[in-house]
């Protein structure tokens, strides 16, 4: 049977998605971009917010948005970086596909579901897309897919490759 162009495999079943948002001197963005992700049309979701020891109010917001929505959890860890932002919510995570969103950028409310419609449900699965905004990884790496990592705009793909690829070595030392 042909896969409808607009279907996804996430038509077929309610997979988690694990979205993990390192948080660090973005008190600024913070709400704007995790209302962005609460807001999105796939409903299945676990929202991690990993404080990496931000000096700002970031701490105080992630525990307030955890505490407004049963979906979003907030891990509170001493500074260490992006790759050990990254690492904390990956080892809490639950969902089959995960999703990296820097704090200070919002996604727009069929983001998942849009990067969905390339799924094949096959494993080590990469979906890649690029926008006017820049270049989105999109992966899950814990279960052998990835979902979604989101570089900056002013960023090259060459360095987006490179992060991902850096992030695949050690997820795959740790496994």
């Amino acid at each position: 049977m042909e896969k409808d162009k607009n279907m996804s495999i996430l038509d077929h079943k309610e997979e988690l998605i694990s979205i993990i948002v390192p948080v660090y001197k973005v008190e600024k963005y913070l709400d704007f971009c995790i209302q962005s992700i609460v807001n999105q049309t796939y409903r299945n979701l676990e929202i991690i917010l990993v404080d990496d020891g931000s000096p700002d109010n970031c701490p105080r917001i992630c525990d307030e948005w955890a505490q407004k929505d049963q979906r979003i959890t907030a891990i509170h860890k001493e500074n260490g970086g992006l790759m050990s932002a990254w690492m904390a919510g990956v080892r809490e995570s639950r969902g089959e596909y995960l999703c990296f969103v820097d704090s200070d950028d919002w996604v727009e409310q069929d983001m998942l579901i849009s990067m969905a419609v390339h799924l094949t449900g096959r494993e080590n699965e990469i979906v890649v897309a690029a926008t006017e905004y820049g270049t989105h990884i999109h992966a899950s790496v814990e279960r052998g897919n990835v979902f979604a990592c989101q570089f900056h705009p002013e960023k090259s793909s060459d360095v987006g490759l490179k992060i991902l690829k850096n992030f695949l070595e050690v997820k795959k030392e740790e496994l």
